[in-house]
């Protein structure tokens, strides 16, 4: 037992890769008596051993390296999660699927999402996660300073909507989600992954349903139009082709789907009224 925890001992630190330059950390900002804990960078691989449970859903989007200082500000201790992303889409998909109930700030150049014990942030290409133990006033206070001093070091890039919904949408709607692959549907959406079969690769922006008499709205991309095809004939069993489809379905829920392309699809699912029907798909 000593003998295998020498070795762990060992071969611990050779996990942790170093930080690459260029990377933004707490030291590239202007926050000053500050002190830090401690400093880790993770790759793809070593990423495992900080989030093994969530490992596959970043590296799905698109992840480039994880940067996480420790430090204490104000008498507050905060952990300051630092993701760079391949680009600013997929920063905002983790940022979707992963913030918290929160006050947001709804403008795509640059999302805020503000509770208590944590700041979320998407900006370009990063995502990041301050968070604090303590979860009173101040310490948000604290907690969202540091965010802001990080996110002034970042380029705004605009996070380009599908056309579709910004026409029938609001830019930048609160509970929007940019979805990347099978991973990701089944943390948001688990019943539908049987309708993509074998695919994997495939992006879906979503509005999910926030009220009974809402219907979830979803932009979804395949890669190619056999994709396409697969879902069609596995979300819509016994319908005839078309450019709009509909399935019917429990408790006077509907699915309708309209082609948008040969591989992109707008599609509406739950309840929804003739009014509603003919706004979105005329």
């Amino acid at each position: 037992m000593l003998r295998n925890y020498i070795l762990f001992s060992v071969l611990l630190p050779v996990l942790v890769i170093a930080q690459p330059s260029g990377f933004l950390s707490i030291q590239n900002t202007n926050l000053i008596n500050y002190k830090e804990i401690t400093r880790n960078f993770y790759d793809g691989k070593s990423l495992f051993g900080y989030i093994d449970g969530k490992a596959n859903l970043y590296l799905e989007y698109g992840f480039e390296g994880l940067l996480v200082q420790e430090i204490q500000y104000n008498g507050i201790k905060a952990k300051c999660e630092i993701f760079r992303m391949t680009d600013p889409i997929v920063a905002f998909g983790i940022f979707s699927v992963s913030r918290h109930k929160c006050q947001i700030d709804t403008n795509l150049l640059s999302l805020h999402c503000i509770n208590n014990f944590q700041t979320q942030v998407c900006k370009g290409n990063y995502y990041l996660s301050i968070i604090n133990e303590i979860g009173d006033s101040f310490a948000k206070a604290v907690t969202l300073c540091i965010a802001q001093k990080l996110a002034d070091k970042l380029e705004e890039m605009p996070i380009l909507v599908p056309q579709y919904f910004e026409e029938i949408l609001f830019a930048g709607a609160e509970n929007m989600v940019f979805i990347k692959g099978p991973v990701a549907l089944g943390n948001m959406s688990p019943l539908a992954i049987p309708y993509f079969g074998n695919s994997s690769a495939y992006n879906i922006w979503m509005v999910p349903s926030q009220e009974l008499n809402e219907p979830t709205l979803s932009v979804i991309t395949f890669q190619n139009e056999n994709d396409l095809k697969n879902y069609f004939a596995l979300a819509f069993p016994e319908n005839k082709a078309g450019k709009i489809i509909e399935k019917k379905l429990k408790n006077g829920n509907k699915r309708i789907a309209k082609i948008l392309n040969s591989t992109t699809v707008f599609q509406a699912e739950g309840r929804i009224d003739r009014e509603y029907q003919h706004y979105l798909f005329a």
